[in-house]
């Protein structure tokens, strides 16, 4: 799960379709806020001596951030991911979805079997935002994956900030170009039927996409200015930063479009990170 969270872009004929995170919890993966608004001023009756001692922040050792992670992996050999989300820091917790979890918990569960334990000693290190990372592994039936979880204190709590984990070599499987391909497709089947297959879209994309009914209203506009499909042209595959860009030109009773799809492979599968139909055919 990457804190680079990626936007499903839908040009639905041309009108561009986003709104804020839904409240499901929203999505995939990890996130973060800024402080005050810029330009905010505050005002205090009662004028705060220059020489006021003000409290050091509680300080976060490494054994607090290694009960912080045991406390997690609990949580997460019970399948609690509820309380993982609920128990994060206010910049995951705002962003990251039960379902994200699921899907994460499912993937590796497919992968690797049952989650077994975590085996300290981890090693203790800074995150590329600056926040506290303890890296270590974790125990699975088929083999060990590396976990890496980001910390942030919180009134010298240390909350998750993200979460990540990675399989082995030999647990990986090859990405195929004709399995992308064979995704792309079953994506634009349900959008010419007017519906949008979340569980084909990457959990961290999720996060910025509006919400289902959203899309589907908008999409009926541009099935409907399509009209009856008539043909689908065979996919034009290109690489496209680290993922597969696949377009298909749609032949329609009243006009002729073109969609498309970014898919990126992570961990095990393919997954749709955009999608874009209802562009005029050039």
């Amino acid at each position: 799960m990457s804190r680079v969270i990626r936007a499903v872009a839908i040009g639905l004929a041309l009108i561009g379709c986003s709104s804020s995170p839904s409240q499901d919890p929203p999505a995939p993966a990890s996130g973060s806020a800024s402080g005050s608004a810029p330009g905010s001023a505050s005002a205090s009756a009662t004028p705060v001596p220059i020489d006021a001692a003000v409290a050091p922040a509680p300080v976060i050792t490494d054994n607090d951030l290694d009960a912080a992670v045991m406390r997690v992996f609990e949580q997460w050999k019970a399948r609690q991911l509820a309380a993982i989300r609920d128990g994060s820091h206010p910049t995951l917790r705002s962003v990251l979805r039960v379902d994200t979890l699921q899907r994460m918990y499912d993937t590796m569960h497919d992968a690797a079997g049952d989650f077994v334990k975590v085996e300290p000693p981890f090693e203790h290190g800074r995150d590329r935002d600056g926040d506290p990372q303890v890296t270590g592994k974790a125990i699975y039936a088929k083999g060990a994956l590396t976990f890496k979880l980001s910390l942030r204190g919180q009134d010298g709590v240390p909350l998750l900030t993200d979460f990540n984990l990675s399989l082995p070599k030999e647990l990986q499987v090859q990405a195929k170009t004709e399995d992308a391909v064979k995704l792309s497709r079953q994506m634009l089947d349900g959008l010419l039927k007017g519906k949008v297959r979340t569980e084909l879209v990457d959990p961290s994309a999720l996060v910025n996409m509006a919400s289902t009914a959203e899309v589907e209203a908008k999409l009926k506009s541009v099935v409907d200015k399509l009209g009856t499909v008539t043909s689908i042209s065979q996919p034009l595959v290109a690489g496209c930063g680290g993922a597969q860009c696949i377009s298909y030109d749609i032949v329609g009773a009243k006009t002729q479009q073109v969609a498309v799809f970014e898919v990126g492979f992570k961990v095990r599968k393919w997954w749709i990170r955009s999608f874009d139909i209802g562009k005029p055919a050039k």
